[in-house]
């Protein structure tokens, strides 16, 4: 990536400050700890400035990622229609090279406020009882430089990555995750299913040397026939994901406003709406949800693939029926 859309200099010297703090602190530990035996002050060492020093990583870890800079421009925008199989490979290569950009997790984090207190505990009460051991591991004095510098890295280590995590940096719009969609995943359904040929649009940014993923739109058309006839895959979202399919035929057959009932060998049965907007055919398929149901409503895609055998049929149908 060029300088002139992400700045890393600020991010590599609170990195390399981070890390002369944290080798600093350690070997201050490690000198209090063989010069000051007493028990209290073993404590503190164990049990409670790891805490501290987790502390102080989330900070630098989030002062780390402040330090990228997005320099703001304009994108040259293209588009490029890819399959799914060059959708995965190029889904790997761009979490590969933005991934540390974007990638903000909760989660993550959450899991980390967990994991470092049963780190401090496990390396903390060794360290507290290890002179009650019979045989050192190799030498007393390394033992106890070994312990301490496990712990502390790892602890140190922990926070940074929280706090990283944490934060966003500026322009990250410009390099989010694009492929993480329903939309997606059911247009890979959709895909699967004879006489429809899907794939998914991409709209590429570039500027200068680098290139990113502004979005990235699942589209279908049917095999053999102009692309004036389209599948679109939407998925709305109200407590589940309700996937339907917005079929058009351009200067196809008219057709009413109506909704016609189909039953399908699925679990809900299926509903085709079709109106006309000015010279276009509108073929809206979906499933009938009951508004209210015991259990959460889920279409698998199974199901979802004998709605698009139904939909391709009759936008087939429609187009062959104005072109006769």
């Amino acid at each position: 990536m060029t300088d002139e859309v992400i700045d890393y200099t600020k991010h590599h010297w609170v990195t390399r400050i981070s890390l002369v703090v944290i080798g600093i602190i350690i070997a201050a530990v490690i000198y209090v700890r063989i010069t000051i035996p007493d028990l209290l002050t073993q404590l503190i060492i164990y049990l409670f400035a790891p805490m501290g020093v987790v502390m102080l990583s989330i900070g630098l870890g989030a002062l780390s990622k402040r330090g990228i800079d997005y320099t703001p421009g304009s994108w040259e925008s293209k588009k490029k229609w890819v399959t799914f199989k060059e959708l995965w490979e190029i889904e790997e290569e761009y979490k590969d090279a933005y991934g540390h950009l974007t990638d903000t997790s909760d989660s993550y984090c959450g899991t980390c406020c967990c994991i470092t207190p049963v780190i401090v505990l496990l390396f903390g009460f060794f360290g507290l009882f290890y002179t009650e051991l019979i045989l050192p591991l190799f030498d007393p004095l390394y033992d106890t430089v070994f312990v301490l510098l496990i712990e502390y890295i790892l602890v140190a280590l922990a926070g940074f990555i929280s706090g990283f995590k944490s934060v966003s940096i500026d322009g990250e719009e410009f390099f989010k995750d694009p492929f993480n969609d329903d939309e997606v995943e059911y247009a890979y359904a959709l895909s699967q299913v004879p006489g429809i040929n899907a794939g998914v649009e991409l709209e590429y940014g570039i500027r200068g040397d680098t290139k990113t993923i502004l979005s990235a739109e699942a589209k279908a058309h049917l095999t053999d026939l102009p692309e004036t006839v389209t599948i679109r895959v939407q998925v709305s979202h109200s407590g589940f994901a309700y996937p339907y399919l917005v079929g058009t035929v351009y200067k196809g057959s008219e057709v009413s406003e109506e909704t016609y009932p189909y039953e399908l060998r699925t679990r809900y049965p299926a509903m085709i709406e079709t109106q006309m907007d000015d010279e276009v055919a509108v073929f809206v398929a979906r499933f009938d949800i009951p508004k209210r149901s015991s259990s959460v409503p889920n279409i698998s895609k199974s199901d979802f693939k004998e709605l698009a055998i139904l939909l391709e049929r009759l936008l087939r149908d429609n187009y062959e029926h104005r072109n006769q």
